[in-house]
């Protein structure tokens, strides 16, 4: 686990008072003033919600985040990056929560994963890749949960799967391929089985580095 430790550079402005406006970086005694409400996803610095710069860095001094705190929330544009500097996510929170288009690279440079969240909720359509650039699966996200047509594939670029979901649950026919894109099954499904959708996917809500790791 790395060892953070921040500097921070006060100045104050006149958007709300005597808000403190900060950059954070590594290199500081600064650190033991900065808290983190775990309910809440808050940053405080001194108790008071932290608005600035916040930057992250690999070991090897590379950056490995840069964004924006306002009134102790992630606001604006926020870039994440492999060691490399190469670019590894970028995308838009609003108070805390990620809103609008978010996009996420493999490392060499091919799209991975890109899509649109309305205040923390995935929505509209969602595109996987493969790091060849092959699709890996794409579908449409309504409040969070998958809804319609859905359609997986290999690294080849053969069909895995494709089917309806209703409201995040599988519903109606199914088809399921071989490795060589061959069909091997049909299955029916309902919307009223218990089980839920579960996304053959990254988590990608914890690709962003934690305050405290």
């Amino acid at each position: 686990m790395k060892n953070i430790i921040f500097s921070i550079f006060l100045v104050l402005i006149s958007i709300i008072g005597c808000t403190e406006n900060a950059k954070i970086l590594n290199g500081n005694k600064e650190e033991q003033f900065l808290t983190i409400d775990s309910s809440t996803g808050t940053l405080y610095y001194r108790n008071i919600p932290y608005t600035g710069i916040y930057e992250y860095y690999h070991e090897n001094g590379q950056p490995e985040l840069i964004g924006y705190y306002f009134n102790g929330k992630e606001n604006g544009v926020w870039k994440t990056f492999y060691g490399n500097r190469q670019l590894l996510s970028e995308g838009s929170f609003l108070n805390g929560k990620k809103h609008d288009f978010w996009v996420w690279y493999h490392e060499n440079g091919q799209i991975e994963l890109k899509g649109s969240y309305f205040y923390g909720e995935r929505v509209g359509d969602w595109e996987y890749r493969y790091d060849n650039g092959t699709q890996r699966f794409w579908g449409t996200y309504l409040n969070g949960k998958p809804m319609g047509e859905f359609e997986y594939y290999n690294e080849h670029g053969k069909p895995i799967s494709r089917g309806s979901y209703l409201y995040g649950k599988k519903d109606g026919i199914w088809e399921y391929y071989d490795k060589d894109g061959k069909l091997i099954k049909e299955i029916e499904h309902s919307s009223e089985e218990n089980s839920l959708f579960q996304a053959d996917i990254m988590d990608y809500e914890s690709q962003n580095v934690p305050f405290n790791k």
